[in-house]
């Protein structure tokens, strides 16, 4: 049985590197004009937009078909079908392969039939000019932009986004799909089930929500506000407010120039270097260690309490109340606030 698994996928393999590949082209051009938005619906593939090098918008649909047949490939090319079209101020292009989910790629039924390897590829590449509005809609197509200054619309059910050099917005919502993005001018409204998230050097607000993934973020110029249902989170060089919440994972921050709000059920909490003299922080955590890394003249209140731990400080604070698991008190006049409860786990400050 083992040897005859084995001669299946060697041929499977063979079969494969010898498969011709074909490729089928739809191009479409056209000045700006009143278009105020670009519009892709393609299924899957990967789309990539580009800046346009003068007014004119330039779009190319690829349909790369990957069969040893030419003429069956040529036939299965003539069923995809690619409409770019203008509607009001929207350019439209949309793909359509009819009966996709049809299309098998049983290792047997391909042995059999004679054809080793029926594979559909589209790829899209938009040049679009500044400020004129994308949007796609897709269920796994794979999208990526560098060097724009557009701003971007995604639905997608499977897709990751790479997004690079870019000034304008982002709103993103995805099932199952990882983003990754540096040097990006303008605000990133992320939502996404299953996936990881991570962003270096943002001059915009942050707002991401996803059920099952990692987020990171480093160098913000902005607010931030992060929800994970099970994934850590880690944010870095922050100047703005920063609001942290998971149900299962750890919260790191480092370098945070503003007010701090952190929430985890069973994680631990790890904030350093929080610079603002009379930042407002809020901590809290079910389960789950506490670290606090001071600025050394923050000013204002504190009230610390843990259920089932310890409270260490070297803190100048003048208490009011101390117990072992309960401590209020304030350093200054300021209107900066530290407020903390964990209901198992030690609880840290120390200054910087």
């Amino acid at each position: 049985m083992r040897f005859a698994v084995a001669v299946i996928i060697c041929f499977f393999n063979i079969a494969i590197l010898s498969a011709a590949v074909y490729e089928y082209p739809s191009v479409y051009k056209t000045e700006v004009g009143e278009i105020k938005e670009i519009s892709i619906d393609c299924p899957e593939g990967s789309i990539r937009f580009e800046q346009s090098a003068d007014n004119e918008i330039n779009i190319r649909v690829l349909r790369v078909i990957y069969l040893e047949n030419q003429t069956k490939a040529e036939k299965i090319a003539g069923e995809i079908k690619v409409d770019f079209r203008k509607e009001n101020q929207v350019l439209h292009t949309i793909v359509d392969i009819p009966n996709r989910n049809s299309r098998a790629y049983d290792i047997i039924h391909n042995l059999l039939s004679g054809e080793f390897r029926n594979e559909i590829e589209i790829l899209i590449k938009v040049a679009a000019p500044p400020n004129i509005m994308l949007n796609v809609t897709t269920a796994s197509a794979d999208i990526s932009g560098r060097n724009l200054r557009n701003n971007l619309t995604l639905k997608g059910a499977s897709s990751n986004i790479k997004w690079e050099n870019v000034i304008g917005d982002c709103d993103i919502m995805v099932e199952s799909g990882d983003f990754s993005g540096c040097h990006i001018d303008g605000n990133i409204l992320f939502t996404g089930s299953s996936s990881d998230f991570d962003i270096d050097e943002l001059k915009g607000n942050l707002s991401v929500s996803t059920s099952s993934g990692d987020v990171t973020a480093c160098s913000i110029w902005g607010d931030i506000k992060i929800k994970s249902i099970s994934g850590e989170i880690r944010v870095y060089d922050i100047k703005g407010d920063i609001d942290l919440n998971t149900t299962s994972g750890d919260i790191y921050s480092q370098n945070i120039d503003g007010s701090a709000t952190a929430k985890s059920i069973s994680g631990e909490i790890k904030l350093s270097g929080l610079t603002n003299p009379q930042g407002k922080f809020s901590l809290r955590t079910i389960s789950g260690d506490v670290y606090l890394e001071m600025a050394d003249n923050f000013n204002g209140g504190l009230e610390i309490e843990t259920r089932s731990g310890e409270i260490r400080t070297d803190l100048d604070i003048d208490f009011r109340t101390v117990s072992d698991s309960y401590l209020e008190g304030k350093t200054g006049e300021g209107t900066g606030k530290i407020n903390i409860i964990t209901t198992s786990g030690d609880i840290s400050m120390i200054e910087m």
